[in-house]
């Protein structure tokens, strides 16, 4: 009998006691708060606005160890989390964007940029990308930076 009441009484005691150091669950604000904005503009070297450019959001290189998997990731990474096109006044934005470390690039055939940002909880980042020309070799041709090579 006396058995029997410590256990109606401890049990209730411990379930009360693991609750209370259980993990809250996430509420839906701090769900919220965990991605960010990024807007910005692109402009030619001459300060103008550029529209309709294609602007790509891509997942930033981890300096990891390359394994087998961390291969496949790279890969992975490589590829765009989102991509949109500048207005007529060269803005652009990718909204809901999750917390990490991202690329923006941004071009066409007149020229190239690419900007590093960093979203960290319920910030925004503004970020302006200047078109850069193509650069020429000093015989005026392009050249293959990997392989040191003119191209056509």
């Amino acid at each position: 009998m006396a058995s029997t009441r410590f256990s109606r009484v401890l049990v209730p005691v411990l379930a009360l006691g693991l609750m209370a150091w259980a993990p809250v669950p996430a509420r839906a604000e701090d769900a919220v708060s965990a991605k960010g904005t990024i807007s910005g503009k692109v402009v030619t070297e001459a300060g103008s606005p550029a529209a309709g450019i294609e602007v790509k959001l891509v997942l930033a290189k981890s300096k990891k160890d390359k394994s087998a998997t961390e291969v496949t990731e790279k890969k992975q990474k490589k590829a765009p989390v989102a991509e949109t096109t500048t207005d007529k006044e060269g803005a652009f934005t990718f909204a809901d964007v999750p917390v990490g470390s991202y690329s923006i690039m941004a071009g066409d055939k007149s020229g190239k940029a690419k900007e590093k940002v960093e979203i960290t909880s319920g910030k925004n980042a503004d970020v302006t990308l200047t078109l850069k020309a193509p650069t020429a070799n000093a015989g005026g041709e392009k050249q293959d930076k990997k392989h040191k090579k003119d191209v056509p």
